[in-house]
């Protein structure tokens, strides 16, 4: 997990019911508080995780994120990436998402990266290592 980023116990699905409008508008703010802008690390079953900015969900709680790497263990341990601007990911190929917290107004950010967790080493990866820097 890097430094900055905690997950977020809300599950997205959870979040939208079909009870009320209330709580359709109290979802939409707590989505829009504490997703909405900020960068988040979405993880999928196959192992890899993207990391972008949070643009929208839906009631499908599809993910949309821009500016976004695709991350991935390596061979040897290691992590890469590669670019992928602007994707969709579809809800029910969310496994997690991390979401950057607020940091306090003293603390300065950190352009350290901590590795990926080595559970992500247990799926399969995209076989083309070209394809990552």
């Amino acid at each position: 997990m890097n430094a900055g980023t905690t997950p977020l116990s809300v599950k997205l699905t959870g979040v939208m019911s079909s009870s009320a409008e209330a709580t359709a508008e109290e979802a939409a703010a707590l989505i829009e508080a504490n997703f909405v802008g900020r960068t988040s690390i979405v993880h999928i079953p196959d192992g890899r995780a993207f990391c972008g900015t949070f643009l929208c969900v839906d009631s499908g709680s599809n993910i949309i994120l821009s500016d976004t790497d695709e991350l991935r263990l390596t061979s040897s341990g290691g992590t890469s990436s590669r670019n992928v601007g602007m994707v969709m990911i579809p809800g029910n190929c969310v496994v997690k998402i991390e979401v950057q917290r607020d940091l306090p107004q003293h603390a300065a950010p950190t352009s350290e990266q901590a590795p990926l967790s080595g559970s992500m080493a247990q799926a399969g990866w995209p076989d083309d290592d070209s394809m990552y820097a």
